[in-house]
């Protein structure tokens, strides 16, 4: 956050730090003390406003007074070294035209060659100025599409009724849920009593309830019935991971069997799909 900072002085320090800015290309004496602050403490950077303001006088034919007094003693220089040649070659008081157009040409050509780093600063900087502002516009206009997207989608959250998704929703999801993998659930009874209610088949293995969804429950049988093999690793690899878990409860606990006269798989007909 900037902070103001006011400050009374005298009147001659007041034009001494005027006269000063103004040779440095500032504006305002402002800037340049706030330049001079930040300089002494060594955080100096970049002063857009002020580049600006002496590029456009750059352009305009403004020069700085510095930079007029190192022009005008060029001149005076060439002038002299110019007019003493031509008096003690001609002996003349008048300079001749070509003489004239001579000295014209290398103060145009000292002149030049003043300015023209402040010139090639100039472009570099208008460059760069122009990729700086593709560049926001670029940003502006991925912003504005961003936020258009995340209007919709909140449109569309505000539109879409929530549903809670019930304890059979979850089972449909998974197809299988082991009363041993419940062991965080307080009121298990309850819970296998709501789902068998909403349609769940409720197995009774070896003293442990197993919730399987019909649908899962239908497949998985079929899927089991034709499986062409007894080997287990093999088994692995035909059942997927949660049907492969299953099976191997059904089968560790007698319910489900190899039938080696149809070579089949077998479900027993005493399963219990009663709650507990």
């Amino acid at each position: 956050m900037a902070r103001l900072i006011a400050i009374k002085i005298p009147d001659d320090v007041y034009k001494e730090l005027e006269r000063r800015a103004k040779d440095a290309g500032y504006t305002l004496i402002s800037d340049y003390v706030r330049d001079i602050i930040l300089r002494e403490l060594g955080r100096a950077g970049i002063s857009l406003r002020g580049l600006e303001e002496r590029l456009t006088r750059l352009e305009e034919g403004e020069l700085t007074p510095r930079l007029y007094e190192r022009i005008l003693e060029i001149v005076k220089s060439v002038l002299a070294e110019s007019v003493e040649k031509t008096l003690e070659v001609s002996n003349m008081v008048e300079i001749k035209k070509d003489v004239a157009d001579k000295i014209v040409q290398r103060i145009e050509r000292k002149v030049m060659d003043l300015i023209n780093p402040f010139t090639a600063k100039v472009d570099s900087v208008a460059s760069k100025l122009a990729d700086l502002i593709e560049k926001v516009e670029v940003l502006e206009q991925r912003i504005d599409k961003l936020e258009e997207e995340l209007k919709r989608a909140k449109e569309q959250v505000i539109q879409k009724p929530h549903h809670r998704r019930t304890a059979i929703d979850r089972l449909k999801e998974q197809g299988v849920v082991f009363e041993s993998e419940l062991r965080w659930l307080r009121d298990r009874d309850a819970f296998f009593e709501r789902l068998r209610r909403e349609g769940a088949i409720i197995l009774d293995v070896k003293g442990e309830r197993i919730a399987v969804y019909p649908s899962f429950w239908s497949k998985f049988k079929d899927k089991v019935e034709k499986l062409p093999t007894t080997i287990d690793d093999e088994i692995k690899v035909l059942l997927r991971d949660i049907e492969y878990k299953l099976f191997s409860r059904l089968r560790e606990a007698g319910l489900v069997y190899y039938d080696a006269s149809k070579r089949a798989w077998k479900f027993v007909e005493e399963l219990d799909f009663s709650s507990k």
